[in-house]
């Protein structure tokens, strides 16, 4: 199974490649939305995980991008970030309004991470 993250946090995406090759998956990374949004239509994956605060497009700008291509919109996606919402609005609430499967805060603890990728992928962790 192919998975694609896209963070300008190299320490997040070393963390990602990590978990996926262990588990004999392949992990593909960018670190900045354009060459994220490149990433996914060349690569079709089971599942993105994708920063919202990035260069060269922002997460938001890349899920809209994915949504919008008929040949990849049905790919999951769940958002990653640190932003806080200055609103009542829960966060996973927010994710999805925005189009996303599922949300991860950071920082996260790796229990968090996992349970997330587990719900998102179905594979267990």
């Amino acid at each position: 199974m192919v998975f694609c993250v896209i963070d300008d946090e190299r320490e997040i995406c070393d963390l990602f490649r990590l978990i996926f090759e262990s588990r004999g998956h392949r992990c593909v990374i960018a670190h900045n939305g354009a060459d994220g949004l490149a990433a996914v239509r060349a690569n079709r994956p089971a599942a993105v995980f994708l920063d919202v605060q990035m260069p060269r497009m922002n997460g938001l700008e890349v899920l809209a991008a994915i949504r919008a291509d008929q040949s990849i919109s049905a790919t999951p996606v769940m958002l990653m970030t640190a932003l806080t919402q200055e609103t009542s609005t829960p966060p996973q609430d927010w994710a999805k309004s925005t189009g996303a499967d599922a949300f991860l805060p950071k920082p996260f603890e790796l229990d968090d991470l996992l349970a997330q990728v587990e719900k998102l992928t179905g594979l267990e962790y």
